[in-house]
């Protein structure tokens, strides 16, 4: 059995928003024709087998091709578009993702002499966490304002080693302007924080709103 990613922004991304509910799963059934090798198989081929798995007739499949390709979801073959970018490459059945997954617990095992609640070591020596200003400094510089109090509990906890990381994060966002044009879209900056955001990795610049979230 193979697997992909989905990202849970999809439900916001606006590119999604503007199809119809039956053309959201048309989508996803897309995603999963690619993540199960079906766009290998020669173009014609892969056609047939797509108005299979989509279980559409062709004058439907043309429409759907057009709607799909309106916003930019899929690429001119069918596939769909920044799909390099947000799964693993090469790695069909999981073994990458499975090793990292065994790496990280292994790391973490090693790592027996920190207490992560308190930042504190065994022999009592401090990890600094952010402080007020550091939250007022990346507060400025995320493009939502909404939710402050809550982004403020949430960044009052974080290291002190995360704080240029966020910032560098934020400003590389808006210097690749890949926020969206309607702030409405843009997460809360406490949601962004809890989900750690900062180390998404980059996305292309953009010139409309929304990404590509498989």
């Amino acid at each position: 059995m193979h697997w992909l990613k989905l990202y849970t922004e999809i439900v916001n991304d606006p590119k999604i928003q503007l199809l119809a509910p039956s053309d959201r799963w048309h989508y996803v059934v897309i995603l999963c024709a690619k993540a199960d090798g079906l766009f290998d198989y020669d173009a014609h081929l892969r056609l047939k087998m797509l108005e299979v798995q989509l279980r559409l007739t062709t004058e439907e499949m043309t429409a759907l091709y057009d709607r799909l390709r309106g916003v930019m979801l899929i690429n001119e073959d069918w596939s769909p578009a920044g799909w390099d970018k947000r799964q693993v490459v090469n790695d069909p059945t999981g073994k990458l993702r499975k090793r990292a997954q065994r790496e990280r617990e292994k790391n973490k095992e090693k790592d027996i002499d920190i207490d992560i609640e308190s930042h504190e070591t065994v022999t009592g020596q401090k990890r600094d966490k952010c402080d007020i200003k550091d939250f007022e400094e990346a507060w400025a510089k995320w493009p939502r304002k909404v939710g402050k109090a809550a982004a403020r509990k949430v960044y009052l906890k974080l290291l002190k080693e995360t704080h240029p990381l966020i910032l560098a994060d934020i400003n590389r966002r808006t210097k690749n302007k890949e926020w969206p044009e309607d702030k409405q879209y843009i997460p809360h900056f406490a949601t962004h924080l809890n989900r750690e955001g900062w180390e998404d990795e980059p996305d292309s610049p953009i010139q409309t709103a929304g990404e590509n979230y498989v």
